[in-house]
């Protein structure tokens, strides 16, 4: 009988913080307060409001973070919320957070393709205490109609789980799985290598993303390709890998410019690794693109704002089609996932491009 009780009493509670959440308007990413002020708040034993906030992880309403508390990633569906709008999920890295030009972006495009009369876009953070715990409740358990994901770093396994479970949902930057929208990377860095092959580059580096993203493995294959075909042969020195962050741009431009054959043109996964790169090139008394060229992936505003511009692989749309394929999905009577959509990269030269200049050395001038 006490264990019947004991099973009611932290669902109760549980019930009773996502009416707090609700009617506090507590926001999307804030930290609920700590244990010891919501068991005293609930009059409820500490060992009991643990479990509530375990239920309300598995929901996907929160996440826990070590040494901080439980942070809310998604509003609760109580009787104080409204019933008629369906619910439109998307993930993004909470380390990146809300303000990162992508996480802008996306959440304007779903904006004007899910108007906010019939539809409420959800947040739902993943985060690399994720990663390193394995714990993808959130997805797996998550409290939506229907799902955004930019695949990131969420392992192969979760993706198919999400995609077995019928739950709608659509997929970025993933070639294997129905309801994808991806670039094709090939045709991309065939335009940039047709580019630089043209300005009399020879040795051309390329410094990738996290290693074992799909959008990774596709990029690294293409540039593998391209150097074959062009018949250039160090295509493995100068292939390294880093990190979506101007630190990882940064160091690893420094590797390459202290080669003793280093390269004329250095290709990076995104803008701001790109960043990180022209403040190596500039650090080693060198001139951007006097002395060596940068592009790469990406395309935000800030990749106009640099001084140079940067020269930009950029894929128009994937957010745009990704949010009207999922729409379509869950306007369908049975919600039938579609096929995939391969969108093309685009290639904008600017001024971080040029030349190649012959036989330069990492030695500052003078």
């Amino acid at each position: 009988m006490s264990k019947i009780r004991k099973t009611l009493l932290y669902y109760d509670i549980s019930e009773k913080i996502k009416d707090y959440i609700v009617s506090e308007k507590v926001q999307i990413g804030s930290l609920l307060p700590s244990e010891r002020d919501l068991s005293k708040k609930f009059n409820v034993a500490c060992i009991t409001l643990r479990k509530s906030l375990e239920c309300l992880c598995a929901e996907g309403i929160l996440i826990k973070i070590p040494r901080k508390g439980s942070r809310i990633v998604a509003l609760p569906k109580t009787k104080k919320t409204p019933y008629g709008k369906k619910r439109i999920g998307i993930s993004i890295w909470l380390e990146a957070g809300i303000n990162h030009p992508g996480t802008l972006n996306a959440i304007e495009i779903l904006g004007k393709e899910f108007p906010s009369d019939e539809y409420e876009i959800i947040i739902i953070y993943i985060s690399t205490s994720m990663l390193r715990n394995n714990d993808w409740g959130v997805l797996l358990n998550n409290n939506v109609d229907g799902l955004l994901i930019p695949v990131q770093e969420i392992p192969e396994y979760v993706l198919r789980k999400i995609q077995s479970s019928k739950q709608p949902a659509v997929f970025i930057n993933h070639n294997n799985l129905n309801s994808c929208v991806w670039c094709d990377e090939e045709s991309g860095m065939s335009k940039l290598f047709n580019y630089l092959s043209s300005l009399g580059h020879r040795n051309i580096a390329f410094v990738t993303g996290q290693a074992g993203l799909p959008v990774t493995e596709r990029q690294v294959q293409a540039f593998k390709n391209c150097c074959k075909t062009k018949g250039l042969k160090s295509s493995d020195k100068y292939l390294l890998t880093g990190s979506y962050d101007e630190r990882s741009g940064y160091q690893k431009t420094l590797e390459l410019l202290n080669m003793d054959t280093p390269p004329s043109a250095i290709l990076l996964g995104d803008d701001f690794m790109a960043l990180g790169a022209l403040k190596a090139i500039n650090e080693k008394g060198l001139k951007c693109p006097d002395d060596i060229s940068v592009s790469c992936f990406g395309g935000y505003k800030i990749s106009e704002q640099l001084h140079p511009s940067l020269t930009v692989l950029k894929s128009e749309g994937a957010f745009s089609s990704a949010a009207k394929m999922l729409k379509r999905i869950l306007e369908s009577k049975d919600l039938i996932p579609e096929a995939s959509i391969i969108l093309d990269k685009e290639l904008i030269v600017r001024e971080s491009t040029g030349l190649a200049k012959k036989d330069r050395k990492t030695q500052s001038p003078g």
